[in-house]
């Protein structure tokens, strides 16, 4: 079926892509998890609106508690560039029909319309609007909380709540941040965190392949359920579809590990079931693994690998 011609109209912000994103700081924080609450999630956004025909699944017990700034996205156009803040929490799934690995990302919260706009209805992000705090490269990294606009029930107005925060709990000396030469450093000791010292994930039905090979390289793989309520029917969708896309690592700038004991504070008010979405109870759990980067990359064009109306 030929696509008809996308209409533009001055004031749109679906920013066309690919985006290219320059000096973004990243601050990532490993927190242990149910996989079984994360298997059902990925079962109602991905798995049962698509007949389960790539069987996405959850294979690890971390998920990946993400604050980033971004000092110049650019979209396609020549028409400038826009800073963006986004939080968002990070779980490496896997498919089937053929084998792969993607980043699934069922919370994002970001500073930025156009991010909102762009992320939701060009790749399927689920973006809504926060309010944060992350330290800049020359402060201490203590303390990092988002806020975000959070129905509270029936007759009460939405208020502002913070959903969560991670904070630095001892008293080791940061001395600046502990750097590290290239990215592989990061992603060999990720690996071993995530699967044990080998990088090996064994998945169901016996197959066993290597977390290198498949995500940690210039090459970050992600998944997302795109859709649009119809405006007749509420419950339903009047397009839905799953969509596949890659951000590659363009340059890598600077990095390290974050010494020191972190914990994170996770509350679930009113439409924000995280707790029970994450697989974390609310309160505070310990941080297994806390790293800082500075790189550029590009969000590159997606693939559709389903739409409803294939049915």
């Amino acid at each position: 079926m030929t696509k008809p011609k996308f209409v533009e109209f001055g004031g749109g912000q679906d920013l066309v892509q690919p985006y290219v994103m320059k000096n973004v700081r990243f601050y990532g924080f490993l927190i242990p998890c149910q996989k079984s609450a994360v298997q059902t999630l990925l079962d109602e956004r991905l798995n049962t609106p698509c007949g389960n025909k790539y069987g996405y699944g959850a294979p690890v017990s971390h998920i990946l508690c993400a604050f980033t700034v971004t000092e110049m996205a650019t979209p396609q156009g020549d028409i400038g560039y826009i800073e963006e803040t986004d939080v968002a929490f990070w779980y490496l799934s896997y498919a089937w029909n053929p084998l792969r690995l993607r980043w699934f990302l069922p919370y994002v919260f970001v500073d930025s319309s156009y991010a909102v706009t762009s992320g939701r209805e060009v790749y399927g992000f689920p973006k809504a609007d926060g309010i944060y705090n992350i330290p800049t490269l020359k402060q201490k990294p203590d303390n990092f909380w988002m806020e975000t606009p959070v129905f509270m029930g029936s007759g009460k107005g939405a208020q502002n709540q913070r959903l969560f925060e991670v904070n630095k709990v001892d008293s080791a000396k940061q001395s600046g941040h502990r750097s590290f030469k290239h990215e592989g450093d990061l992603w060999e000791d990720m690996v071993q965190k995530l699967f044990g010292s080998k990088g090996k994930i064994r998945l169901p039905l016996g197959p066993v392949v290597s977390a290198a090979e498949h995500i940690f390289s210039n090459r970050i793989p992600f998944v997302f359920l795109k859709q649009f309520r119809d405006v007749q029917e509420p419950t339903k969708a009047c397009y839905q579809s799953i969509v596949e896309a890659d951000a590659t690592l363009d340059q890598f700038h600077s990095g390290g590990w974050l010494p020191g004991q972190y914990e994170l504070n996770l509350q679930s008010p009113g439409n924000y079931p995280l707790s029970k979405d994450l697989g974390i109870p609310n309160g505070k759990t310990p941080v297994d693994f806390a790293f800082w980067t500075n790189f550029n990359f590009t969000m590159q064009t997606g693939k559709e690998i389903w739409n409803a109306s294939s049915k």
